[in-house]
């Protein structure tokens, strides 16, 4: 079977050094579909969808990994090492601020040293689809779109239609509709219209939970629109993770890692009382703490907390990193 791959959010990942759950997901299907089989991947821009290269395709994946570091060592990070000492050292109960490592590069350094994708390549991108949809009417084929880049723009899917391709969508959650308060201002409007547009075109909604499949299926029924069927496909481990040879480092001190965008969401101001909780009881032999994540939305009370706790100051560590240079240290 044909499967035309949409790439969109994971083209825009060569600029970030880290990345998010769902681009782990995404790359990680890429990977596995580029790699495998004949895949047309799809890119959706702000005024056309066209198709990318096969070379193209696998420029992207690669950019992407070393981007993220996928391959590096932890000797190859520079910052593995005040990490491991930190750890290493004993509390400093007189600490005014928390130890922080900032690894993320700054977007005019990362714009001005990015390779991007050559102008005749986008031009002629759209063409580029038409002319493999043209060449596949006749052959089983699928659309398949995994990271809700673009899907509340409906208008930019309606190729789809023409070109009589089957769906199929990866749903990640419906947190934008179910608790707002915890998302970027306009997330829910954006998500009710992701949702429209995977009702309207979807054959087939991919999600990694049973919870998942059901405030999805209650926020299409609440809204009168047509549930697709509904599978679920829980997370597997990613390859960087399974080959790790090393486990995570072993110091004299307990410590507990955190990974994960640091926002309201993620319940971090319960985690950051329970350890000033833990502090006040047992001072300089309470486990460490590191929180591994860039700065989400609506943060701000979390922001304060970490930057200016003098109890929590003395026990954490915040690093702004891949989770797999942590883990395979």
């Amino acid at each position: 079977m044909k499967i035309f791959l949409d790439v969109t959010r994971l083209a825009t990942r060569i600029l970030r050094s880290s990345p998010s759950g769902i681009d782990r997901v995404e790359y990680a299907y890429a990977k596995h579909l580029i790699e495998s089989q004949e895949t047309i991947c799809v890119f959706t821009a702000p005024v056309f969808s066209g198709a990318l290269r096969r070379t193209r395709a696998l420029d992207i994946l690669s950019r992407v990994e070393r981007a993220w570091r996928l391959d590096a060592t932890p000797e190859a990070d520079p910052n593995y090492p005040a990490l491991r000492a930190w750890l290493d050292s004993p509390i400093d109960v007189n600490a005014a601020r928390p130890v922080r490592i900032q690894t993320e590069k700054s977007w005019r350094s990362l714009v001005r040293h990015a390779d991007f994708f050559p102008l005749r390549d986008m031009v002629r991108a759209a063409t580029r689809l038409q002319r493999w949809v043209s060449r596949k009417r006749d052959e089983p084929a699928i659309f398949f779109h995994c990271s809700h880049a673009r899907l509340h723009k409906p208008d930019q899917f309606k190729w789809l239609e023409s070109a009589g391709l089957r769906s199929a969508f990866f749903i990640h959650d419906a947190i934008p509709i179910d608790f707002p308060e915890f998302c970027s201002p306009g997330s829910f409007d954006r998500h009710v219209i992701r949702l429209a547009t995977v009702s309207a075109h979807a054959a087939l909604v991919i999600v990694n939970s049973k919870y998942s499949r059901g405030a999805v299926e209650a926020a299409l029924n609440e809204r009168g629109a047509r549930v697709p069927e509904i599978e679920v496909l829980p997370l597997a481990v990613g390859a960087a993770f399974a080959k790790a040879k090393r486990a995570a480092p072993r110091p004299q001190v307990p410590y507990f890692l955190y990974v994960g965008n640091i926002e309201p969401r993620k319940n971090l101001l319960f985690l950051l009382e329970v350890w000033r909780r833990l502090v006040e009881r047992h001072g300089a032999r309470t486990p460490r703490l590191v929180i591994a994540g860039r700065r989400g939305w609506e943060n701000e009370n979390i922001v304060d907390v970490l930057e200016r706790s003098r109890i929590l100051a003395r026990s954490w560590r915040k690093r702004r990193t891949s989770l797999m240079r942590v883990l395979r240290g």
